[in-house]
């Protein structure tokens, strides 16, 4: 949502031509979909419910925002409105659920340490937590008013009222049962068996259909009970990490290119580039793109899905990546890799990139810097592109040059603290410290019960040691 909301903002936002807020009224529309909702007071949701959750969130964040900011025109935007009236003195929120409403009343007051009743208030507060860490910064300074002005009055939501909760239900059902649509993967494994030699096409389609049904079968259903496209997201990322040759610049009206074409409308990219860009001219060619390299991709896709789950020897990184919610190194490992890597290096090469992106994160965080992709796209997609099916010194090569430009280092950690930054990033790094010094004691690995937040008796920040420098300096002076 939030990329969807910069993407289409920065289309009409020029940050060279600005003069004031009222210029938001010739920006163009954004369109979230129907809600329908049923009754009178209160109102009943039946569907939309999460997505007026996301807005509330953002528009609190923005709020929170807003108080932060300082020297900036037009600010503070006034929208409380859209979030809560005021009952009498008391808070109620537009979108009522009771057992939400302190959650809601914390993140408000910027209480992100808020203790979650039940895992809905929980998602509340992770979600709220996404958001702070996903907004994107070039929104912050001169172009938040403008924002703020738009999302209020250009994002658009349709309403369908119905008299009551059955009929509401029955348009509901209407509306996401009628019909079989074709995802993007299915509709490129048409396109793709057409151009196979008409002998081998049953062998391509059972090998497109069994590597499908792994990556389907390890991700499971959705709680709905219906599979997610997770066809769609690995199909994406293997593109994306193997094809992509450019990426939209970071400026007013720049367009869509080979990386974000290939997002879930893949398949049309394919069809126009796949003899230019992919060199795929040959009916044998076809063919080997998805016996060889989709069946590959497909190893190492969900490889890569097993050690983000479990703390797996040697391969660690991949579990510290995973769990700070760094998503892109699917993309920067599946670049490197190359159809007649041996298993060998393939390993090395997981090992390598995984540790890179380590490196790479822990020292932003240190320095109080952003990890998530939006912030980072250009270098890390120039990365990517750089190691593109390169041999293993190559990729070393290449990823250590990268860190040793970073402007920010390491050194930096001993100014670390916890603050509203740092809280969600504190638990990894001390278990982390911790777990290190279980293993150099001979001791088996704690990190996983360190950093595991559903027990009642999970682990919690504390001081590692007391805040008294001249003493252990002195120690360490005698060591």
């Amino acid at each position: 949502m939030i990329s969807d909301f910069y993407d289409t903002f920065r289309e009409y936002y020029d940050p060279d031509n600005h003069n004031s807020p009222s210029e938001v009224q010739n920006y163009g529309y954004y369109y979230m979909g129907s809600i329908i909702c049923t009754g009178t007071a209160p109102r009943q949701v039946i569907d939309g419910q999460q997505r007026i959750t996301s807005l509330t969130l953002l528009l609190i964040y923005l709020r929170n925002l807003q108080q932060h900011t300082t020297g900036v025109p037009f600010l503070p935007v006034s929208f409380d409105n859209l979030v809560y009236k005021d009952d009498f003195g008391t808070m109620s929120f537009n979108l009522d659920v009771p057992e939400r409403n302190d959650c809601m009343r914390a993140l408000w007051n910027e209480n992100t340490a808020h203790v979650a009743a039940n895992e809905s208030t929980q998602n509340l507060v992770v979600r709220y937590v996404d958001i702070e860490d996903l907004f994107p910064d070039e929104l912050k300074g001169e172009a938040l008013p403008y924002f703020i002005y738009w999302l209020i009055r250009k994002v658009l939501l349709l309403e369908i009222d119905t008299p009551s909760e059955d009929e509401a239900h029955t348009i509901f059902l209407t509306m996401n049962d009628r019909g079989l649509s074709l995802n993007s993967a299915e509709m490129l494994k048409v396109f793709i068996i057409q151009q196979v030699d008409e002998r081998e096409r049953d062998l391509v389609n059972k090998e497109w259909q069994r590597n499908i049904n792994d990556i389907k079968t390890a991700f499971g259903a959705s709680s709905s009970g219906t599979v997610k496209a997770e066809d769609v997201d690995f199909i994406s990322a293997w593109f994306r990490a193997k094809y992509a040759q450019s990426i939209r610049e970071t400026k007013k009206g720049a367009e869509d290119r080979d990386f974000e074409r290939l997002g879930e409308k893949f398949h049309t990219w394919v069809r126009q580039n796949a003899k230019s860009e992919m060199q795929l001219v040959s009916p044998l060619q076809y063919k080997d793109l998805v016996t060889v390299e989709m069946s590959l991709m497909t190893k190492l896709y969900l490889r890569i899905k097993k050690y983000s789950e479990t703390v797996t020897s040697g391969y660690e990184a991949v579990f510290y990546n995973a769990h700070r919610d760094i998503t892109y190194q699917n993309y920067v490992i599946m670049s490197a890799v190359r159809v007649d890597d041996a298993p060998a290096v393939i390993d090395q090469k997981i090992k390598l990139i995984s540790t890179f992106i380590d490196i790479f994160a822990s020292t932003r965080i240190f320095n109080y810097k952003k990890i998530n992709w939006n912030t980072n796209k250009q270098m890390l997609f120039k990365v990517m592109c750089q190691i593109r099916n390169q041999d293993v010194k190559t990729v070393g090569i290449t990823l250590t040059a990268h860190l040793e430009r970073m402007n920010e280092k390491l050194d930096s950690i001993k100014d670390f603290e916890l603050n509203q930054f740092t809280g969600r990033y504190m638990l990894h790094m001390l278990a982390r410290l911790t777990d290190f010094v279980n293993l150099e004691m001979g001791y088996a690995s704690q990190f996983s019960a360190y950093i595991d937040r559903n027990p009642k008796t999970s682990y919690d920040i504390e001081h590692i040691l007391p805040d008294d420098y001249a003493t252990y300096s002195l120690f360490a002076v005698r060591m």
